[in-house]
């Protein structure tokens, strides 16, 4: 949902008028029409402010309510609230940047990345698990006619480390291939779907440039 469905929908649910919207939430009249008619894309830290103060709710779960349905029903809800949790913090951010793939034909596409300007222009890269192995098997997808699941590794790796190996450092030669300048940091989000994940971090090498971090939202 964009801003403008979301302060439409605000509307409704007060069943208040723009100018009685404007009044309670102290956010200018104008910029209320603004949004309204589409005119203001994204939220400013000034608006989530004031909504957050309005609606007694954080900047964080007003901003994921704001993007939610701006993404498919498989985007990590977890990438989501952990970008979302980076922009309230002075972070710029973008959802679902792509880049050309070096594999094959196409793109690589990522839950997304951040930055904070006056930072040297550093990245935060941001992946799920989930999406990072979905990316993985689409290589293999051609030669084992079978959908990914938890038992569909054992067709093509000897055991599950060597999976998990394998889907690691497939997202470490995406990010190095990527294209993005300065990364410092690959924050790998997962949720309790993820019954592996607790295996992945012994196998981050230690030579590599940034750090990789895994977070649970």
């Amino acid at each position: 949902m964009s801003i403008t469905t979301y302060i439409h929908k605000l509307k409704e649910e007060k069943d208040i008028s723009f100018r009685q919207l404007s009044i309670d939430s102290k956010i200018s009249y104008g910029n209320i029409m603004d949004i309204k008619n589409g005119r203001i894309a994204y939220p400013t830290e000034s608006i989530l402010n004031k909504l957050s103060k309005y609606l007694n709710q954080s900047k964080e779960d007003i901003l994921f309510d704001i993007l939610k349905d701006d993404v498919d029903e498989d985007y990590s809800s977890a990438s989501l609230r952990y970008l979302c949790y980076l922009n309230t913090h002075n972070y710029t951010i973008a959802i679902k940047p792509n880049v050309p793939n070096p594999l094959r034909t196409g793109v690589m596409v990522f839950d997304g990345y951040a930055y904070k300007k006056r930072s040297g222009n550093t990245f935060t890269v941001v992946d799920s698990w989930s999406h990072i192995k979905k990316e993985h098997w689409k290589m293999f997808k051609v030669h084992y006619n079978t959908e990914l699941n938890r038992d569909s590794w054992t067709e093509i790796f000897i055991n599950e480390d060597m999976y998990i190996t394998n889907v690691l450092y497939f997202e470490i030669f995406r990010i190095e291939n990527s294209g993005f300048e300065n990364v410092k940091e690959v924050v790998i989000t997962y949720d309790e779907k993820d019954h592996d994940i607790k295996y992945v971090e012994k196998f981050v090498p230690r030579k590599i440039t940034y750090k990789i971090k895994f977070v649970s939202l």
